[in-house]
């Protein structure tokens, strides 16, 4: 803490925040590779989250960066999702001593933090405004998932401020594992669960489909929580909101697409996600056995294959295949 007298007091004439600050931090080489490498992160990832080159990526690493500049290091921890602290070892600049002090009095010092804090605050409200104003992202589940079976998640994102960068990060709990994805995920850490969207200057609305199989030792009446977190930068300010889903999955032996469980996947209920299977091949593979279904009138669990098969139903439209 500063004093009225001590040599460090920004309060002093001809002292400034600026001559105490360095502009770059050094940081630790192996505890960056460490923690890349426990989180399954490409140095290819880490170098589009902070605006570099895999090549500068990989000196810091290997320590022929020993420093780097300190909003590169803020972004590098935010790419490996850690602390700061987790990555620098200490500053690399000292800070240079304010010459000639000269005290003021405490009132004035006492005056002079009360506009900061005050000042502060202002801006931390004001900024934190400017960037949650209308950002939201809902996640879409099926009610039904049985166990054994590969199911559809679907992300929608929707900014009205202009981004200049977005991730999109989500937790898959035990038990689920990530198959396919539209668009592609930049990142999957399979031992903790993990996908990472990253995108640059992405659109004011994004959404995202993927394909996740559900074990079959899954418990039937489990519920199958998944978690995520959106983190974007807009107007040079960082911020971050919860992923929400309107429900939990299930775990109950009916196709996810029969959503209210009757046994038939009806016209409501295909259109619902018609949209969604598109853009890769696994995506139009389980679109094509949700049709087949579709047009059989109902459906059945097969052991052989663990799948469900259409089951023709007396009320089944004549097929158009």
């Amino acid at each position: 803490m500063a004093t009225a007298y001590g040599l460090d007091c920004p309060l002093y004439h001809g002292c400034t925040m600026s001559q105490t600050e360095s502009p770059s931090v050094a940081v630790d080489g192996r505890s960056i590779r460490r923690i890349r490498e426990q989180k399954q992160l490409t140095q290819l990832y880490v170098a589009k989250v902070v605006g570099v080159t895999t090549d500068t990526v990989s000196r810091w690493e290997n320590r022929r960066y020993p420093s780097m500049r300190r909003d590169n290091a803020v972004k590098l921890a935010e790419a490996l999702d850690v602390d700061l602290t987790d990555i620098v070892t200490a500053e690399e600049d000292s800070p240079v001593p304010c010459a000639a002090p000269r005290p003021i009095s405490h009132r004035w010092v006492l005056l002079f933090l009360l506009f900061v804090i005050a000042s502060g605050a202002a801006w931390w409200f004001l900024s934190t405004e400017d960037v949650m104003v209308g950002m939201h992202a809902q996640r879409t589940v099926p009610h039904n998932a049985a166990p054994g079976s590969r199911v559809l998640v679907r992300l929608d994102v929707s900014v009205e401020q202009p981004l200049t960068g977005a991730i999109i990060k989500e937790v898959l709990p035990r038990g689920v594992r990530l198959v396919n994805a539209v668009p592609a995920v930049s990142s999957w850490n399979s031992e903790e669960g993990v996908a990472r969207w990253m995108m640059r200057k992405p659109q004011n609305r994004i959404g995202i489909s993927y394909l996740v199989d559900l074990s079959a030792d899954l418990e039937p009446a489990t519920q199958v929580v998944i978690s995520g977190e959106l983190i974007v930068h807009a107007q040079n300010q960082r911020s971050s909101a919860v992923i929400d889903s309107m429900a939990p999955m299930t775990v109950v032996r009916r196709h996810w697409v029969d959503d209210n469980g009757d046994g038939v996947i009806d016209d409501l209920e295909i259109l619902n996600v018609s949209d969604w299977l598109d853009g890769s091949e696994e995506m139009h593979r389980e679109w094509d056995q949700i049709e087949a279904i579709w047009e059989a009138g109902g459906y059945a669990w097969d052991l052989d294959t663990s799948r469900f098969v259409p089951v023709l139903s007396e009320n089944a439209a004549p097929s158009k295949k």
